[in-house]
């Protein structure tokens, strides 16, 4: 590390000294300033401190005082005495090459070469500074440090004051981030299945845009935070009532209703009666007490069983077949398609608690209709899912805190004993699910 180091006779220049190192590190800082009699630890090797002290990078100021040229000390003027300290400090720095200031302290002249040993002959050469006690403040201290600044030394009470911050652009992914927030609570409303299912996919957009929105305000590429903060609140909420909107419409039946004009074949019944001369059979299927029923009273009996499946409504019968074998067979209809419909059988069969194959995980399901309401139960963690069963197909959307974490699409096995399918989470990783029957 570069230093500023003062190299003075203390029986000279001792006071000035102090009042110049006090001034360098209060401007440079504490550890930039070098003075002997502070600086050298108690034992060191002094000449090996010196000579580290102004190594190369560092600065010498020398202090020149009215008795540096002739001091004497046991009859020899010091300059000439080989061993004095103060004369090697300075010889040392002069054939370092590292940069030498002489300072004329009050009104002393720079000494002639020919007044100085031929170790120091160097020194008039150089530019030497004043200082003054009148214009120390003034002038000549604040000439040095300018001096020093040029030798590569920071000052450290003249550090630039900190400008404004950059202006900021505002993070467009929170400000979409509220929008698609804002826009996905519209989702409560949904009528429909797939309206709510894509209300839910604008909210977790939102959340996702506020989560990276968030990242770049704290990391202050951009400005927004509270904007992000406000996005990830919005798209939670929007959420919830998209989740709930799907639970509301998922029971709902998809088939278009069939118009009352698909009726119009019931009228027709009672004119074709009396053309068919079968009508006894009818009356040998009947039960004694309804023998002697007319036909048309058993037939308008049968006319709301029209409301059945418009495959049986609109089968066409041949010509000479009976009129009233499809009133036969209605009053059966119903059985049959409870057991024909798959998404009956699998809802009486999911409720209950289930494992997961890979880790033992237990999940817990209750099923009302084709609506499922499931629950993961491993130690705190509070992680719940919504779903549907269509056919054998199962569809359950996982949640914690009101934030989606993953989707599973899940295949009900024959004997309804195991669930198979894949999960998908929300950052796009995916993992094979089996769920068995505990």
């Amino acid at each position: 590390m570069a230093r500023i180091f003062i190299s003075y006779r203390r029986d000279d220049t001792e006071m000035v000294a102090g009042r110049l190192a006090k001034d360098l590190r209060s401007y440079f800082g504490e550890e930039t300033v070098f003075r002997d009699k502070e600086s050298i630890p108690v034992g060191a090797d002094w000449a090996q401190e010196i000579n580290h002290a102004i190594g190369p990078g560092g600065v010498v100021l020398v202090l020149i005082g009215e008795d540096w040229l002739e001091g004497k000390a046991k009859g020899q003027r010091r300059l000439d005495d080989p061993q004095d300290p103060h004369r090697n400090e300075i010889g040392a720095a002069l054939k370092l090459g590292v940069t030498v200031v002489p300072l004329l302290v009050r009104n002393m002249k720079m000494p002639a070469t020919e007044e100085l040993p031929d170790l120091l002959q160097r020194l008039p050469a150089l530019n030497a500074m004043k200082l003054r006690d009148d214009e120390w403040e003034g002038f000549d201290f604040p000439r040095l440090a300018k001096v020093l600044e040029k030798a590569g030394f920071k000052p450290k009470s003249v550090q630039p004051a900190p400008g404004p911050p950059a202006s900021k652009p505002t993070s467009a992914k929170a400000i979409w981030a509220l929008v698609l927030g804002l826009l996905g609570l519209g989702a409560g409303s949904a009528s429909t299945h797939g309206d709510a299912g894509f209300g839910l996919f604008v909210a977790l957009m939102a959340c996702l845009l506020a989560f990276f929105g968030f990242r770049d305000a704290r990391a202050g590429r951009v400005k927004g935070e509270r904007l992000a903060i406000g996005g990830m609140v919005a798209g939670g909420v929007a959420t919830l009532v998209a989740l709930m909107a799907l639970a509301r419409t998922s029971g709902e039946p998809q088939a278009t209703v069939i118009p009352p004009v698909s009726l119009a074949p019931a009228p027709v019944l009672p004119v074709a009666v009396p053309q068919q001369t079968a009508v006894p059979a009818l009356n040998a299927a009947a039960p004694p007490a309804a023998a002697s029923t007319s036909p048309v009273p058993h037939v308008s009996a049968s006319a709301p069983a029209v409301s059945q499946p418009i495959a049986n409504a609109q089968r066409e019968e041949p010509a000479h077949s009976k009129v009233v074998r499809p009133a036969t067979r209605l009053p059966d209809q119903p059985e049959q398609s409870a057991d024909a419909n798959p998404q009956a059988l699998a809802g009486r069969n999911l409720t209950g608690i289930w494992v997961d194959a890979s880790d033992g995980t237990r999940v817990t399901m209750q099923q009302d209709g084709a609506n499922i309401a499931a629950a993961i139960l491993q130690g705190e963690m509070q992680v719940g899912g919504i779903g549907s069963v269509r056919g054998q197909q199962v569809e359950i959307l996982w949640g914690a805190a009101g934030i989606p974490v993953m989707t599973s699409n899940l295949q009900i096995s024959a004997n309804g004993n195991e669930l198979r399918g894949s999960s998908v989470a929300i950052n796009g990783e995916s993992e094979t699910t089996v769920l068995r029957r505990e």
